[in-house]
């Protein structure tokens, strides 16, 4: 900094040329200047000496040591002619501007380290208030941290009571709008396969208003453009968006909004859409919060909608069996069931007609109690190139002994039986022959 334009330079300098001006005033011939004589028990030149002090502090004062030191330098230039050629007791006055220079230096060092050490309390004082500062960040971070935690593991449990997609999405919208402390909550739900958005929950707002944003088109709109490029998006003013309709949010009052997308295994399945009816600031950390959210509940709708699957599938598959029992069971033909090892797991009407055994006591039995030397033989051959997935000639004729020992000729069709791609019986299907 350019010391010559701060005020107290010119001060100083003043100061120092009135000092001057007073230790030459006779030679000076100035009118109406008093003979040397003594002032509090000094000589006048004397005092003038010491009223060098005061420039010499100033300036140590102002600049610092350097100023200090220099301004005891230009004092002694000044005083120096006097001690050399005018002053009547040149020892005196030499004694006397060595001390006023001495204190004058040594004033000037005892406020520099004065500074120096106010300058270190306050560089002491700035870090300890950066230190607090980074902790108090740190602490937030942790309780923000912290409580996002707490937040998933509460929305994971509550998520995990029900895997009904309907109550899902109810309980879903409720705790989003609560953990964000916003007033109106929407999820929406992409379909692959015609690239639209369908409203799947909401609360917050009017049926005439989801009645009229039940629908999106990837890309278009706010919605559409988190859906289609995965990136959050916080809007402070609702009505600028170009799909809602301008009319609805008005009737809403709603002003600020956040939109997230919901992700599951790397693909968008959804978006989660907030508002308030008043202006506020979503923050980077709300953005991460929803985001998590987001993920764990596409990840809960996903198994919700698997459930669900497989429950339709349970039920087509009971119906199938159902009506499989029922043809089963009213077949005109013996239809048989055993396991590799022969032992009988199934059979329906017919066969307990034909053997004379009822279904209680054929479960009990082997395939072998029936059949005996040439059939026995002929049976394990089939067995044997069906397993081995060789021809056979099929129906085939097999004799068996009944219930009351008479024999019977049978016309047989059989087939593997398989579960899971693994091989765990053979089903015939049984006919008398008609000689018979």
């Amino acid at each position: 900094m350019n010391k010559t334009r701060s005020p107290h330079f010119w001060i100083i300098l003043a100061i120092l040329i009135i000092l001057g001006i007073m230790h030459y005033a006779e030679q000076i011939g100035l009118p109406g200047t008093i003979p040397p004589s003594e002032h509090f028990g000094l000589t006048r030149h004397a005092l003038d000496r010491t009223l060098f002090l005061i420039p010499i502090i100033y300036s140590a004062l102002v600049f610092g040591l350097n100023w200090g030191l220099a301004v005891c330098g230009i004092s002694l230039v000044i005083m120096l002619p006097r001690i050399i050629a005018l002053s009547p007791a040149p020892g005196d006055a030499v004694f006397e501007t060595l001390v006023i220079v001495f204190a004058g230096a040594l004033v000037s060092v005892a406020l520099w380290k004065r500074a120096s050490q106010r300058d270190q309390y306050r560089h002491a004082l700035k870090e300890l208030e950066e230190a607090h500062k980074q902790l108090q960040h740190y602490f937030q971070v942790a309780s923000g941290e912290e409580k996002r935690f707490l937040t998933l593991n509460k929305i994971s449990m509550v998520l995990a009571e029900s895997l009904q997609l309907e109550k899902l999405l109810q309980k879903a919208i409720q705790l989003v709008m609560d953990i964000m402390e916003v007033e109106v909550g929407l999820i929406y739900s992409l379909d692959e396969e015609t690239q639209e958005l369908a409203l799947v929950a909401y609360d917050g707002v009017s049926e005439k208003f989801a009645e009229e944003v039940k629908t999106g088109k990837l890309g278009e709109g706010f919605n559409g453009r988190v859906a289609k490029t995965g990136e959050p998006l916080i809007v402070k003013d609702v009505n600028v968006d170009p799909v809602t309709n301008a009319r609805a949010v008005k009737e809403m009052k709603l002003v600020s909004e956040m939109i997230v997308p919901m992700t599951f295994k790397a693909r968008i399945v959804g978006t989660i859409w907030v508002a308030r009816r008043r202006p506020r600031d979503f923050q980077a950390s709300d953005v991460n919060l929803l985001t998590a959210i987001g993920n764990q509940l596409a990840a809960s709708i996903a198994n919700a909608r698997l459930y669900e699957e497989e429950r339709r599938i349970a039920r087509q598959l009971s119906v199938a069996e159902s009506n499989y029992r029922e043809l089963f069971e009213k077949a005109n033909d013996s239809i048989l069931v055993h396991n590799l090892e022969g032992r009988i797991i199934e059979a329906n009407k017919a066969t307990e007609e034909l053997t004379g055994y009822s279904r209680e006591e054929l479960l009990e039995m082997n395939i072998t109690d029936f059949l005996t030397g040439p059939s026995l033989d002929q049976a394990s051959q089939v067995r044997r190139k069906l397993f081995e997935k060789e021809p056979v000639v099929q129906p085939y004729e097999l004799s068996i002994t009944r219930r009351d020992g008479t024999k019977a000729i049978l016309k047989l069709t059989s087939n593997l039986v398989t579960s899971e791609g693994k091989m765990t019986g053979f089903q015939h299907i049984v006919r008398k022959h008609s000689s018979e």
